[in-house]
């Protein structure tokens, strides 16, 4: 009897040790799996991003270079040192100014992963039962 017992015991014990595991390697699996979405999500947007800074900036690089051109062949027989110095001081302010918008936007942009860091805090608040980490 106190082998049956016994059997039953570990049987149960082994049970939910094994549904323990599985609990967790599929808590696991979701959360790698929220991570991987998330993943694909920054790399879509970035790789869209990219693609469409460089289509502007050469059409851009275009547009500057045929109205500087056409500004420096204006002024060729009169102003053209004024001119050339007008159009380096106007390229350096558009240049500040998309650096300061750039830097404005990264502060203000989340951080990558961060539906998936909010997730495994949230996981760890409530394995160790520390209402501190909940958000």
């Amino acid at each position: 009897m106190s082998d049956g017992a016994q059997s039953g015991t570990s049987r149960g014990l082994r049970g939910a040790v094994s549904t323990l595991g599985s609990a967790l390697l599929g808590l696991l699996h979701t959360r790698l799996s929220l991570a991987a979405l998330e993943f694909d999500e920054a790399r879509d947007r970035t790789v869209a991003s990219l693609v469409t800074v460089a289509i502007a900036v050469l059409a851009f690089a275009f547009a500057i270079l045929g109205a500087s051109v056409l500004v420096v062949i204006a002024y060729w027989e009169t102003n053209r040192i004024a001119a050339l110095c007008g159009l380096i001081l106007a390229y350096l302010a558009i240049g500040f100014i998309a650096m300061w918008r750039l830097s404005a936007r990264s502060r203000t942009d989340r951080p990558p992963f961060a539906e998936t860091i909010a997730q495994f805090e949230r996981d760890r608040a409530w394995f160790t039962g520390n209402p501190e980490h909940k958000k």
